[in-house]
């Protein structure tokens, strides 16, 4: 474990104080973001995330503390105080956490994917900064799902991690996510992080380690892997990024071909697509027959 983690922190978090740190390894994202429910909520209680969103979350935060979502709706026209489609604001925030609290839903956490999975949107340092004081307003936690940052195929986007601020607005309830299982392609090989400062969080998240831990085998390996940071930076990642992008063009050069919108983006595994022109028109076709 400790020679993971010396490793992950010297790839990914050197800008972070080393005494700072505080990083707990599970066997993947999905049972941190369970561990992290089951601490942080009572049952019954929400945490607030923008939909659209991955769907495994749903049921990882429902599996052992019985939490719930509330969303935060995207819209794919630009209106209100947005000036790009699918863009999270402060208002759709506010407005969601409103309409749980009338609702007698008591919301614990903010969750930030980052990339953005589906949309494949990246947040700017200030987009980030903003999500974050709103939490600390609302004495929220935040946590910040990462998993796909090394996953950025675009040289004209460039990803930061909120652990690139100077200064986190609430340290003590932010909570960082990464795994390998994206970036590297290994969805197989469960292992993931978590990054917090406050210690009362890491110790009964390290708790439940017991029923997540990840095997020494696989540590090794994983040891390995982050060891080589010039494979990792100078071959694995141009070639990986290569190949997402020509995936990305193929499939955008298509859709554009056929006249099929879709949001342009230039991170993750995925193309956010309206089929709903194509749906109008097998309707019409339908109904005409």
């Amino acid at each position: 474990m400790f020679c993971i983690v010396n490793t992950l922190l010297r790839w990914t978090l050197t800008f972070v104080p080393q005494y700072l740190l505080q990083v707990i390894v599970q066997n993947g994202c999905g049972s941190l973001f369970s561990s992290l429910a089951t601490v942080l909520c009572d049952p019954g209680e929400a945490f607030l995330i923008a939909t659209p969103f991955y769907g495994g979350i749903t049921h990882s935060v429902f599996l052992y503390g019985n939490v719930k979502l509330v969303y935060a709706h995207l819209d794919s026209q630009v209106s209100g105080t947005s000036i790009r489609p699918f863009q999270l604001t402060m208002d759709k925030l506010k407005k969601a956490l409103q309409d749980a609290q009338s609702e007698g839903v008591k919301v614990k956490a903010l969750i930030i994917l980052n990339p953005q999975n589906p949309l494949g949107d990246i947040y700017s340092l200030s987009e980030l900064t903003e999500y974050l004081e709103f939490a600390k307003r609302y004495e929220l936690h935040v946590i910040v799902d990462e998993i796909y940052m090394l996953s950025v195929f675009d040289d004209s986007a460039s990803f930061h991690s909120v652990l690139e601020m100077d200064r986190l607005p609430d340290p003590q309830r932010t909570h960082v996510m990464w795994g390998i299982s994206k970036d590297f392609a290994v969805s197989g090989i469960r292992f993931g992080t978590l990054y917090t400062e406050n210690q009362d969080v890491a110790n009964a998240i390290g708790s439940l380690c017991y029923f997540h831990g990840v095997c020494g085998p696989v540590q090794y390996k994983i040891a390995q892997l982050l060891q080589d940071r010039d494979w990792i930076n100078q071959v694995y990642l141009r070639a990986n990024h290569d190949r997402l992008k020509a995936a990305h063009t193929f499939v955008t050069d298509e859709l554009k071909t056929l006249g099929v919108p879709f949001l342009n983006r230039n991170a993750g595994f995925f193309v956010w697509i309206d089929f709903r022109k194509v749906s109008c028109c097998k309707e019409s076709s339908a109904q005409s027959n």
